[in-house]
Parts: C-alpha cells; structure tokens; sequence
C-alpha cells in the first residue's frame, strides 16, 4: 500500500512539474518607457510571455504562428502591431501619439519575447496616460506593469489590469 502511494505521489508531483514547464502560473507584462529627450523620442520596450501571446491570436483564429522560432508565420509581425494598436495606447501632454514598430525579439529562454516601439517628435512629457489591455481578455489575473523613466523627472510606474486598464501621472 505504501508503494502504490508513493507511486502515486511522485506521479502527480511529476505532472504537476511537467504542465508547470509548458505553462507559467503567473500572467504579466512588462513595459519599459524611456524618455530621450536628445533624440525627441520616447522609446518602449515590451517584455510579454510567447505562449500568452500565441494565446490571444488563438482566440482571434490564429493558429501554430510559432512566434519567436524559426517557423514563425511571416504574419506574426503585423499580427503583434495590430494587436497593440487595439490593446495599448499612449497619450502624451493629453494629446494621443502613434508609435512605430521598431523590431522584436525572443528572450534568451524563447519563453517570451522583447518587443521594441518609439514615438518619435516629443520635445518633453509634462503628463503621459497609458491605457494597456494586453492579455487581459486571454486572463482575468493579467497584470500589466509599467515603468517610465524621464531624465531630471521622478519615474513613473503603473500597475494595470483587465478593472484597471489605464493610468496617468504629470511630471
């Protein structure tokens, strides 16, 4: 009897370990945005989970994109654009500002991937409004954090989710 319970821990213990590579128990994003005022831009870096993201193209009807493989579908690019242009915008000084894919890459793990943008022609941030949805209609506990750095200003840092989509901060 004792063996056939150890059996049958260690067998649940194991799948446990083998769903928890392929899935990660947490849903979050991380956005960095950094002000260059020497360069009148305002540059954001996007850290967000592959299989999250291949996730919420499967519920639009894209299927096997393998985003960040060397099979990715040559879609995959303007399928990430458009999905941020429904799921995170900016507002600069209350006016809103478009940005433009700068390129992506996949983290040195292939388990998320970098995502790179910049909004150029911005002289200075007086105030900044983010509204940031990603993911959260794929998960109910998606947290997108947010993180602003302006030289000579204090940092701006968000904490957004599916209730609270959006936030703002003057400097």
């Amino acid at each position: 009897m004792k063996i056939i319970l150890f059996c049958l821990s260690f067998l649940v213990v194991f799948l446990s370990d083998s769903r928890r590579e392929k899935r990660h128990a947490y849903h979050i994003s991380k956005t960095d945005m950094s002000f260059k005022p020497s360069e009148k831009s305002l540059q954001i870096t996007m850290h967000i989970f592959i299989d999250d993201l291949e996730l919420a193209f499967e519920k639009q009807g894209q299927t096997k994109l393998f985003i960040g493989t060397e099979k990715e579908k040559k879609e995959v690019n303007d399928l990430i654009i458009n999905y941020l242009k429904n799921n995170f915008n900016i507002q600069v000084n209350n006016k809103k500002v478009a940005y433009d894919w700068v390129g992506k890459e996949p983290t040195s793990d292939k388990q998320a991937l970098w995502i790179y943008l910049e909004i150029k022609n911005i002289r200075d941030i007086r105030n900044i409004l983010v509204e940031n949805k990603v993911l959260t209609e794929v998960f109910a506990d998606q947290k997108n954090i947010i993180q602003i750095s302006i030289p000579s200003k204090k940092q701006g840092y968000f904490l957004l989710s599916k209730s609270k989509p959006m936030d703002s901060t003057a400097f």
